[in-house]
């Protein structure tokens, strides 16, 4: 299938206006700006609402001030306008009802909706739990909807995923660049981090992507999209995250095992080839990223995470039935303040426990409950195409849960990523052809 001229054109302005971005940052913003803005108008109602979503909710997460102050009022507005996409876009398609393992997967969310609602009575902040109570019911719904009605389709499915796949490399490109342009302030921990606050958020988001690109190449094996893997890799080189490195090879081992010979043969050579590649050249950021592996410099061997993990188990054992939806950093700063807790952590690092410690053992027995549904999907029936990148890419994430409170953090990209790779592996027919159309560069009118 022919290159689409749009492509070849955005692929030589973006070459050209390098150096200019470098010189002018201002001339560069306003130049992505209207670029972006050119793309979202192409895309159509249900893309450009995702689209726009995930911006939103990277810049909350950023270095960039106008971007964070923009972002924080805009995620929920493009939620909702996301959903009412969802119905817009699907009026004439017949629903499809829940079958199998997709009960097992949206019923017990359904019940963690509930329950985020019914915690408002007891939470410290009611507001704050409402709120985020309706974010999670918003995700919730339009995975549902995703399911049940737009990605009945094949290549819908396909073209909405490259929405997302293309919106935050675009964002990993520009933070790699301002890097190399002297333009981001040095981070706490001298690591690299790109636009966003944190390196370990970088990077957990570049190994969910790196995935999602494969899944794509798998589906259309075209040379050149090759190319769009190298920043989520080189951010997740380059963050130097001990728990993506180990989600990055669960997701590289769990595709050895799906695709059987073929994989052990390429993976095989893939270690062949990092094994010459290391004597050759040196182990790079590689070294940097195994060296941490023995760093105590938050007091552990978890950088404080097992600190963190006990705190945590202290104050879930003051309250079983949790503490109320979305409250752990007034939870955990009124037990530091009121000296319940000697530790002065406002996260948990640990999704389970997060969801422990606000929804109580109900709420994380509702989760276990439906990512094992998850873990069924990611072992059962035959996976081609995109499905091998969502099913690395699903248990990446699951990787990262352990380490990170990632799961629901409905005001970061991370859920917006992950939980549509989870509906992307419910929904689609595994036997369906894909339309060369979608699975290629164009973008398919239907149901934009």
């Amino acid at each position: 299938m022919a290159v689409g001229w749009w492509i070849i054109a955005g692929v030589v302005g973006t070459l050209c206006a390098v150096p200019l971005i470098l010189a002018n940052p201002m001339v560069g913003a306003i130049m992505v700006a209207v670029a972006g803005g050119w793309w979202l108008f192409r895309l159509g109602s249900w893309r450009a609402s995702y689209a726009l979503l995930l911006f939103f909710t990277l810049g909350a997460t950023s270095v960039v001030e106008p971007w964070v102050t923009i972002s924080l009022y805009a995620r929920p507005v493009m939620l909702a306008a996301l959903i009412v996409a969802t119905v817009q876009t699907t009026r004439e398609v017949d629903r499809r009802p829940l079958r199998g393992l997709a009960r097992w997967v949206l019923y017990p969310l359904y019940g963690m909706v509930l329950l985020a609602l019914v915690s408002t009575l007891w939470s410290p902040d009611w507001t704050t739990t409402l709120l985020q109570a309706g974010m999670l019911g918003g995700l919730v719904v339009l995975l549902h909807l995703l399911i049940t009605r737009r990605w009945t389709d094949r290549a819908t499915m396909v073209g909405d995923l490259r929405v997302s796949f293309y919106v935050v490399s675009v964002v990993f490109v520009l933070g790699i660049l301002a890097d190399i342009a002297g333009l981001l302030e040095p981070t706490w921990s001298g690591r690299f981090q790109g636009l966003l606050n944190n390196p370990n958020l970088a990077a957990q988001l570049a190994v969910l992507i790196f995935f999602l690109g494969l899944g794509l190449f798998l589906e259309h094996r075209a040379p050149w999209r090759l190319a769009w893997l190298v920043p989520a890799f080189v951010t997740v080189l380059l963050a130097e995250s001990r728990t993506v490195t180990l989600a990055l090879a669960a997701g590289i081992l769990i595709i050895t095992l799906r695709t059987g010979m073929r994989g052990l043969l390429v993976f095989g050579a893939g270690c062949l080839a990092a094994i010459v590649a290391v004597l050759v050249v040196g182990p790079g950021p590689l070294g940097s990223v195994i060296a941490r592996f023995g760093d105590t410099a938050g007091g552990d061997a978890l950088a404080g995470r097992l600190t963190a993990w006990d705190n945590t188990f202290m104050l879930i054992g003051a309250r079983p039935t949790g503490y109320g939806w979305g409250v752990t950093d007034v939870v955990l700063t009124g037990a530091y303040d009121s000296g319940q807790s000697q530790v002065g952590f406002v996260t948990v690092h640990n999704s389970f426990l997060q969801v422990t410690l606000e929804l109580g053992v109900l709420g994380v027995a509702l989760l276990v409950v439906s990512l094992g549904a998850v873990g069924v999907r990611l072992f059962v029936g035959k996976a081609w195409g995109i499905e091998i990148g969502l099913i690395a890419l699903v248990t990446a994430g699951g990787v990262v849960m352990w380490a990170e409170p990632s799961v629901f953090g409905t005001g970061q990209s991370y859920p917006y990523l992950f939980w549509p790779a989870v509906a992307g592996l419910l929904a689609v027919n595994r036997s369906q052809q894909q339309s060369e159309s979608v699975a290629g560069l164009e973008f398919s009118s239907y149901r934009r």
